[in-house]
């Protein structure tokens, strides 16, 4: 019995201490990981336990932290965009030369974001969405986007969309507009008529890189 009630105590022990040193730290890189998954990029795991839960552990933080900076970028880079166009948009109705105007602010962010395509859509005084600029698309003479379309959306709530990343976001909201797979819409912003005033579209190839 004295036997058989060492061995018992023995296995508790050793499952306390497969908790403590593998079970525990095992269950707080899970913890991290869906955190991260869902968002939330502040959470890190405390590298502890046999070298590879450790190392794994280290990785995690140093892939939650990467992740968290390539989001602000990114954030950054839009707002900066969006402001850029903010301010030109503001100009357009006092321009000398609307045309050349709407192609610069179109090719420059074309550049800005590396697009093969373009299209800059703007408002007419119906309020329907009219493409003023085509780069690449090929769109006929007059083509037109109705509020239930992307462009329509961007420009009725002021939100930009980037695809595939916003899918979700949209999804049930828009019917028509989607022109690539990679594909970025930025509202354009001017005092003259009050909030949007159009939208500009940025596309890249489906086998290339995301439009950032």
């Amino acid at each position: 019995a004295a036997l058989l009630g060492g061995a018992r105590a023995g296995v508790v022990l050793a499952q306390q201490v497969l908790d403590r040193a593998v079970i525990g730290p095992l269950r707080r890189a899970v913890a991290v990981a869906r955190a991260a998954a869902g968002g939330d990029l502040d959470r890190r795991v405390e590298p502890a336990g046999p070298p590879d839960l450790r190392e794994l552990g280290t990785a995690l933080n140093a892939m939650t932290s990467e992740l968290d900076q390539r989001l602000r970028d990114l954030a950054e880079s839009r707002d900066q965009l969006r402001g850029a166009l903010s301010r030109l948009g503001e100009t357009l109705s006092s321009s000398l030369n609307l045309d050349r105007t709407l192609a610069v602010v179109t090719d420059t962010a074309m550049d800005t974001v590396q697009a093969d395509r373009a299209t800059l859509i703007l408002t007419t005084e119906d309020d329907d969405l009219e493409v003023k600029i085509d780069r690449g698309f090929g769109f006929v003479e007059d083509t037109r986007f109705d509020d239930h379309s992307l462009p329509g959306w961007v420009v009725r709530t002021g939100l930009s969309v980037r695809l595939p990343a916003d899918h979700v976001v949209i999804a049930s909201a828009v019917d028509g507009g989607v022109l690539a797979t990679h594909q970025l819409s930025v509202p354009v912003s001017g005092t003259a008529k009050g909030g949007c005033i159009g939208a500009l579209v940025l596309t890249r190839p489906a086998n290339g890189p995301a439009v950032n």
